[in-house]
């Protein structure tokens, strides 16, 4: 090919020669970028090379076939039996009842020589009824004598120390603590507890604003025409701190038992209420002598023998906490003074 003029010749060449490299090295390029994302693709892992390196469950250490309770006293007694042929013989196996995510109940077995248990417990505290109730059972191997642990050491496939402690719950065979028409009356003795506590902790708290009102007006507590401390102090302590002391004992006593352990939440609302109750006894006494220009009393800035923890002791939290409480167990304002 001819061209009439040099200088056009000349940028033609030197187009076609740029050409020329830009397609190699983009090829080039191309094939580098195609080759390092080859490289960055990794086979899948295998998880086991063969069917043979797949691990076994867990052997069955425990079998449990039967379990019931029966009235004991104002508590239960449960009876169970099962097998345990691989375990050694005074193997100690820690059994516990639980109902949900709540443990009633631990107690230790030890066992015999024929591989086999039967167990009665009596569990006269264990009060109330509950249903979906079932037994765990847990075996460590720290806890074992020293004959145990070398039975259980010769046979590493059954005992294999990475599982311990080995546990086992018998969920499939939950049984049941009281009839149906227990559990319904239990439902309404709770809401009792809830309505009569409430009613206590806010009346408490009525009668202290009333009795600190007529303080701050001078028409109570007083001696020769001005404030008396110590009668003041007497009646927080006897009328309102006592009430709430002996309150708080008896929710304490009954917090883990199958009449509350179905209504935590609940539970927790009253704690709040009560709690806040009593922490405002003492800050209300303290602003109460910060009103009449006197120093307040050394007792009301150390609590004793009563529980203040709570989220909040302003009013507002304690009439948020009250209606939410009503609202959960059905009891009206009305029922308690509200």
């Amino acid at each position: 090919m001819k061209f009439s003029s040099p200088r056009i010749a000349l940028h033609l060449r030197v187009g076609i020669v740029l050409f020329a490299i830009l397609c190699f090295g983009w090829n080039g390029l191309g094939r580098e970028l195609v080759l390092a994302g080859e490289q960055s693709i990794d086979p899948a892992p295998k998880l086991f090379s063969s069917r043979d390196d797949i691990p076994e469950p867990p052997v069955e250490l425990l079998k449990l076939t039967s379990i019931s309770a029966s009235p004991k006293g104002k508590g239960w007694e449960v009876e169970f039996s099962g097998a345990a042929p691989k375990l050694p013989p005074g193997s100690v196996i820690d059994f516990s009842l639980w109902w949900r995510t709540y443990k009633l109940q631990e107690f230790r077995v030890t066992l015999s020589g024929t591989g086999k248990f039967r167990e009665k417990r009596a569990f006269e505290e264990m009060t109330g009824f509950a249903q979906g109730v079932s037994l765990k059972a847990a075996i460590n191997f720290l806890g074992q004598s020293r004959s145990v642990k070398e039975a259980m050491e010769k046979d590493p496939v059954t005992f294999n120390l990475e599982r311990n402690p080995w546990t086992v719950r018998f969920q499939k065979q939950s049984f049941g603590l009281g009839t149906e028409q227990q559990l319904e009356g239990q439902s309404l003795e709770a809401q009792n507890v809830f309505r009569d506590s409430l009613k206590t902790a806010l009346r408490v708290e009525k009668l202290f604003s009333s009795k600190r009102s007529e303080a701050i007006g001078g028409t109570a507590f007083q001696s020769g025409g001005t404030f008396a401390p110590k009668e003041w102090q007497t009646f927080a302590e006897k009328e309102v701190r006592d009430p709430l002391r002996e309150l708080q004992k008896t929710l304490r006593d009954t917090e883990n038992s199958l009449l509350m352990l179905p209504y935590k939440r609940d539970f927790g609302y009253l704690t709040d209420i009560v709690n806040a109750v009593s922490l405002r006894s003492f800050e209300r006494s303290r602003s109460l002598y910060g009103k009449l220009g006197i120093k307040p009393d050394s007792s009301d800035f150390s609590p004793r023998d009563i529980n203040v923890s709570c989220q909040s002791s302003k009013s507002t939290f304690l009439t948020k906490r009250t209606k939410q409480l009503c609202k959960s167990q059905k009891i009206e304002l009305s029922e308690i003074g509200g």
